[in-house]
């Protein structure tokens, strides 16, 4: 029967292979997406060719939809937030998430030939800032900034004596942006092309509820069913479409989204230059996880082989 002693070892072994092999997929990854950003030209948009591209230029929210940050209520194209609140179980105090979600509006990445649609749909995003706060359960701060008795900064995430803590990230509007992705240009039947487009629209129509349920709540209890959301999404289709018809190749705008291959998405408020950096230094950080991790197994194992 193995020993306290013992014990204690086979667990850390556990463990510390565990986090070996977690902390080698990290390296791979961020050292895979490095080498992308430093091996992909930088492309313009008008004469980018399709495929996976390299884009850097302004971010700008799509015409006649305005984006607000759903806390801070300050201009953005991305956004994503969660709310927090502190509760007691079992005698320990715990942060339990109680709202949150993530922006999947498509915007605009503009440089000095063209623009493009950028789909941030499944995209790792690196955002222009991230904004914490936290103060009493009684505030309430969504739509304004955030009252004057409330902490704000990096020592606000960890809540220290506060009932509800408050976090924003959000890519502004007109910050520089660098992208990589796959570039796609509508050829009259290219269907990701489609999709996105039709995705496009469809956020457009979300921005009013009221017409969107007018349109498609065909029984009438105030929310769009399965069926009926894929009824929306169809009539976005038609009605991409139809606009192709009547649209000559100039005008059609090109979507860059995540690839079919697996590739990644990235969208970063930086420079090119400066993403491949981060992207570097985060392999890199990646890596001595992983000699920590290769001690501490070594470590374990050499005390189970003399126990």
């Amino acid at each position: 029967m193995p020993s306290a002693v013992d014990s204690y070892y086979v667990k850390l072994l556990l463990v510390s292979l565990a986090a070996l092999l977690y902390t080698l997929y990290r390296f791979f990854r961020r050292w895979h997406d490095a080498r992308l950003l430093q091996e992909t030209p930088l492309a313009r948009v008008r004469s980018a060719p399709q495929g996976y591209v390299k884009l850097t230029g302004l971010a700008q929210a799509l015409p006649d939809t305005p984006m607000r940050a759903p806390l801070s209520g300050r201009p953005c194209v991305w956004w994503s937030f969660q709310v927090e609140e502190r509760v007691e179980t079992l005698g320990r105090s715990n942060w339990q998430r109680t709202d949150g979600g993530t922006s999947d509006s498509p915007f605009l990445l503009k440089d000095s030939d063209g623009q493009c649609l950028i789909n941030p749909l499944d995209a790792e995003i690196e955002p222009s800032e991230t904004n914490v706060w936290v103060g009493g359960c009684e505030q309430c701060w969504p739509g304004g900034t955030p009252p004057s008795g409330a902490v704000r900064g990096a020592m606000a995430r960890f809540g220290v004596l506060a009932d509800r803590r408050l976090q924003e990230s959000l890519i502004l509007e007109n910050a520089k942006v660098s992208v990589l992705g796959e570039l796609r240009t509508d050829s009259g039947g290219a269907t990701n092309a489609l999709g996105d487009e039709a995705a496009a629209l469809l956020s457009q129509w979300k921005h009013d509820q009221q017409a969107l349920l007018a349109r498609f709540d065909t029984d009438h209890d105030g929310r769009l069913s399965m069926a009926e959301w894929e009824a929306a999404r169809g009539a976005a289709i038609a009605q991409v479409q139809h606009d192709r018809l009547n649209q000559r190749p100039a005008e059609r705008v090109s979507t860059l989204g995540k690839p079919n291959d697996g590739r990644p998405l990235l969208i970063a408020a930086l420079s090119a230059e400066d993403l491949a950096q981060r992207e570097g230094r985060r392999a890199f950080a990646a890596l001595a996880l992983v000699a920590m991790a290769l001690a501490a197994s070594c470590y374990a194992l050499s005390h189970l082989h003399y126990s």
